[in-house]
């Protein structure tokens, strides 16, 4: 049976087996494809992936990855150019995705990458997928009630004691700034100010050049991205506003 889709089609064989929490799947195999997996290695979204022959035929099996036993390492991935309506995007539409906590795939002209390492060199091309593996909980006061309605959430307080109401104001807050995390993410810039001060940008780390002897290499906080803007910005991003917030290079 053939497929019209390939790269559809893989994304839903993996979102199918991450639900059901299979250790593996395994699809027909093309050079998208791996290109694909190989990103979600490198990544981290997927344990590993190989390529089994058969004749001509090729088989692409991968390894999902799971944090402990239940919760997978990919929390939602989307499909976005089609073949009945490519997407196009050039190097300053590149979509941060869950405030860094996601990854968009992009088709270059210089191979399938994603959009950080397009973004840093300068080019666009075919906006594939996106994928994302952010999550965030949180504890609330007992007293405070947290009901779904649809798309709603509802928060209700059991008197009008200033306590309640007080717990109730920040029980509020703090889930819209999980909702905003969780599907916008979070930013903030920081500026080096001073003679000869500079930053560069080495994997996920930063370099910075602050007046000592040697470099200082910061290492990003679980669950924060780091990216350097020409010689003296740092972009900080999350999904939780106040790691996001309180993040400084030490």
């Amino acid at each position: 049976m053939s497929v019209t889709d390939p790269i559809a089609d893989m994304l839903t064989r993996i979102r199918n087996a991450v639900a059901v929490r299979h250790d593996a799947v395994v699809m027909p195999g093309s050079n998208a494809k791996v290109a694909l997996a190989r990103i979600m290695k490198d990544e981290g979204f997927i344990d590993d992936f190989e390529v089994l022959r058969s004749g001509v035929r090729r088989t692409l099996r991968i390894r999902l990855k799971y944090r402990g036993k239940e919760e997978p390492a990919i929390s939602g991935l989307k499909r976005v150019s089609k073949p009945g309506l490519r997407i196009y995007i050039g190097k300053k539409e590149i979509p941060r995705i869950y405030g860094g906590m996601g990854v968009a795939i992009i088709s270059t002209s210089q191979g399938v990458m994603t959009g950080s390492d397009a973004w840093r060199r300068g080019i666009g091309g075919e906006y594939l997928c996106y994928l994302c593996r952010g999550t965030l909980t949180q504890s609330f006061n007992p007293d405070i009630s947290i009901s779904q309605e649809g798309d709603f959430l509802r928060v209700a307080r059991p008197t009008d004691q200033r306590e309640h109401r007080a717990f109730h104001g920040l029980t509020r807050a703090l889930l819209s700034n999980m909702v905003i995390g969780v599907s916008e993410g979070y930013r903030r810039t920081l500026e080096l100010v001073g003679a000869g001060y500079r930053v560069q940008q080495s994997g996920d780390n930063v370099v910075l050049q602050v007046g000592y002897s040697h470099p200082v290499e910061i290492i990003p906080l679980p669950g924060l991205t780091l990216t350097v803007e020409g010689n003296n910005r740092v972009h900080v991003e999350g999904i939780d506003k106040q790691a996001v917030a309180r993040w400084r290079p030490r």
